[in-house]
């Protein structure tokens, strides 16, 4: 029997009435399906606590029917923010994919097709993997693409890692638990790499210089270093799960590297991400 499987997830914060589904030729669509942060885990049941950590506060699910054995099931997956959409589509990416110019940003493999736009969030998928499903896939994202208007772009935490030296599609949003740090939370990190260097770059707001200052604290104390925290001075920390760290903290911004040997690159690099 065949059977063809499309899957998509949209976020949006910017209207949470129901979601007005595009229509598409030879395809019936069908009743729409909401569910919230209490009943997540029926619609995605192993899943749903990477949505829920990333601000998820609500999915339509529709169907689309061309014949018995042919489907397409679409879901849209509503986040409190732009960033948090981002956070959740960058975790899922796939870097060596074939990257499209839809949405914000979006990319296929094989049969799969996410992209992100504003705080729309969509992920379509098909067990088959013909032309004619994959000419599908890519119209019905394109409408849905167009739902949201004009994208808005990458967030602005995310604009503010340099691009020398970068590897593409490597930027991902941290909500939480950075480096498996508890106290290291809203991190916006890439990975880098020069003359067979390799390196990684982040950069962590926090609610205000004291709290940026109390995170370098923790770490220091957590790396049993004997230094008390200061701002605009850059620490040089010997984790010993992650490596060397340099932290920086001004007025209520973090920024750091981790994997550069020398003191002096590293502050140079960490201390412009600040500026």
């Amino acid at each position: 029997m065949k059977k063809i499987f499309i899957l998509l997830v949209f976020y949006s914060a910017i209207s949470y009435g129901q979601i007005d589904f595009p229509e598409i030729d030879n395809w019936k669509k069908g009743k729409i399906e909401t569910y919230n942060s209490e009943n997540l885990w029926e619609c995605i049941n192993g899943a749903a606590d990477y949505y829920l950590n990333y601000g998820f506060e609500k999915l339509e699910v529709a169907e689309y029917l061309r014949t018995e054995d042919e489907y397409l099931k679409v879901e849209i997956y509503q986040h409190k923010d732009n960033l948090n959409t981002y956070g959740i589509y960058a975790y899922e990416r796939y870097p060596d994919a074939e990257f499209l110019n839809i949405g914000s940003e979006g990319y296929i493999n094989h049969s799969a097709l996410n992209f992100y736009t504003g705080n729309w969030y969509v992920k379509i998928h098909s067990h088959q993997s013909d032309d004619q499903t994959i000419e599908a896939i890519k119209l019905l994202a394109d409408k849905v693409s167009q739902l949201q208007g004009e994208s808005t772009g990458k967030p602005a935490a995310v604009q503010k890692l340099p691009e020398e030296h970068y590897k593409p599609y490597t930027t991902k949003y941290y909500p939480s638990n950075y480096m498996g740090l508890s106290f290291l939370n809203n991190v916006v990190a890439a990975d880098y790499e020069n003359d067979g260097q390799k390196y990684n770059l982040f950069i962590s707001e926090q609610e205000s210089p004291e709290d940026a200052l109390l995170v370098i604290q923790k770490y220091l104390d957590f790396s049993k270093t004997d230094l008390k925290a200061e701002a605009d001075k850059v620490f040089e920390i010997d984790d010993l799960f992650n490596g060397k760290v340099f932290l920086l903290a001004k007025d209520n911004v973090l920024s750091g590297s981790i994997g550069l040997d020398k003191k002096d690159e590293a502050s140079a690099i960490i201390n412009m991400l600040l500026e």
